[in-house]
């Protein structure tokens, strides 16, 4: 973000310099010739003002370049944020299938379990029936 600023700062500085150069470097007479009417220094050539164009160019298309790097970075974000949240939601789903595995594995084991002591007792109830007749 400070990267940012910074170069913002300076493409700012840099484009007021070319309007400057520009205004100076008119043909006609302007507000900054009437201001300094005895000013000794000779009109800026056009070489200048050419010059002040190609950099008001590369400017530009420094800025679009600059954009276009933005948005990609963007769009590049907002997949993986997407990325990851599928992703997310996949793993919740998982794990959510995986713990009702587990419980319904647990309570069939429960049930077996219940099943055999109750047997187990049933069969320690019968044979303690049949030694309390054979006694």
């Amino acid at each position: 973000m400070r990267k940012l600023l910074m170069g913002l700062l300076i493409l700012g500085g840099v484009i007021a310099a070319i309007a400057v150069i520009k205004r100076r470097s008119g043909s006609a007479v302007d507000e900054w010739d009437s201001f300094a009417a005895d000013d000794v220094y000779a009109r800026a050539s056009t070489t200048t003002a050419n010059a002040t164009d190609a950099v008001k160019d590369a400017a530009v298309k420094a800025t679009d370049a600059a954009k276009d790097a933005a948005s990609t970075a963007t769009k590049a974000a907002k997949d993986a944020a997407a990325k990851a949240t599928g992703a997310t939601k996949d793993a919740a789903s998982t794990a959510t299938k995986a713990a009702r595995d587990a419980t319904a594995k647990a309570t069939d084991a429960t049930k077996d379990a219940a099943a055999k002591v109750t047997g187990a007792a049933k069969d320690a109830a019968a044979k303690a029936t049949d030694a309390a007749k054979d006694a």
